[in-house]
């Protein structure tokens, strides 16, 4: 699992890779510690099942359809250090609107160069 700052956007993206059978991405403004919640800047979860590639998606655009998230960084390293911190909300599948809750979702993410 990796983090890394992307400087133009001003946004921090977490995501994991390797073999796992659900991948998930989150961004989330800025490189700080702090909260947030659909609505604060931009923020957005991204989890696909690597089995049969669906997409769950939780974002501004999904709000009407019952998307939400929140998302709380707890440590905010330098890069070779550490991106910590929890989720939890609901993802809406691109394709049939289904819904997957995320709860109790944490992660720790190893930082990695600034783009």
């Amino acid at each position: 699992m990796v983090a890394n700052y992307q400087v133009k956007e001003d946004e921090t993206v977490v995501q994991t890779g390797g073999p796992q059978t659900y991948r998930f991405l989150i961004i989330i403004p800025g490189k700080t510690t702090g909260s947030w919640k659909l609505g604060d800047g931009y923020l957005s979860l991204s989890v696909t099942d690597m089995n049969n590639m669906s997409i769950w998606q939780s974002s501004t655009s999904e709000q009407s359809q019952g998307a939400a998230l929140q998302v709380q960084i707890s440590s905010y390293g330098s890069v070779g250090g550490y991106v910590d911190g929890t989720f939890s909300g609901t993802a809406v599948n691109i394709s049939d609107s289904s819904k997957l809750v995320v709860t109790d979702g944490e992660f720790r993410a190893s930082r990695i160069t600034d783009i």
